[in-house]
């Protein structure tokens, strides 16, 4: 592939780097073959208070919010594409809590990334994280089974960190832990999906 050369990952990607695509931190968690009424569950919200809106709508609606210590009140935006259900979850990480018991009997993933530039993607099967890491970064490598995945962390160049990284564009890390995901499960959420209604509900307030 040329240095000017479309990434692979950024056809179905690309759309996570343009402004208001993303909030400043958060963590998306996918499960195959799960319900949205499952994953709301495993968040530890109510799928009876879950309404659907668009992201600009939820957004409105919640991200303003916070508890009384000042932090950011959870709450999350679930839907379905391909057989993958998600969670969509800025600025909280509520997910890293679920993702483990919605991979039991299937699989689950996760992306994350904070205000600070940490990012981290993870692949669990029945309940067990295979793979972790922070992509460009070889020694954050942790799972049961992260070899196997090495082609596909070098086909998508999400692994490791490339030569001319200081020179040439690449695609932004989350752009690079998608496709990965991508890669290896498949993968793929539309950006007309992720940013039109789906299912919203947030964390219960004492």
């Amino acid at each position: 592939m040329s240095p000017s050369a479309p990434h692979p990952a950024e056809a179905d990607w690309a759309w996570v780097s343009r402004p208001m695509a993303v909030g400043l931190g958060g963590f998306w968690t996918f499960a195959l073959n799960r319900t949205p009424a499952q994953v709301i569950e495993s968040f530890g919200m109510d799928p009876a208070a879950a309404r659907m809106m668009t992201l600009e709508e939820g957004m409105a609606a919640y991200d303003t919010r916070r508890d009384e210590d000042g932090r950011p009140i959870p709450w999350i935006r679930v839907g379905t594409h391909g057989g993958w259900a998600f969670a969509l979850e800025d600025m909280t990480a509520v997910g890293q809590h679920a993702v483990g018991r919605l991979s039991a009997g299937t699989q689950a993933a996760y992306v994350s990334w904070t205000p600070n530039g940490d990012h981290e993607v993870a692949l669990y099967e029945d309940g067990r994280c295979v793979v972790a890491f922070e992509p460009w970064m070889r020694w954050s490598l942790s799972g049961s089974d992260p070899a196997r995945f090495e082609p596909q962390m070098q086909e998508t160049g999400v692994m490791p960190c490339p030569e001319d990284a200081g020179r040439v564009h690449h695609p932004s890390r989350m752009v690079l832990m998608l496709g990965f995901l991508t890669r290896v499960a498949g993968l793929r959420i539309p950006e007309r999906v992720a940013r039109g209604p789906l299912l919203t509900c947030a964390a219960t307030t004492p």
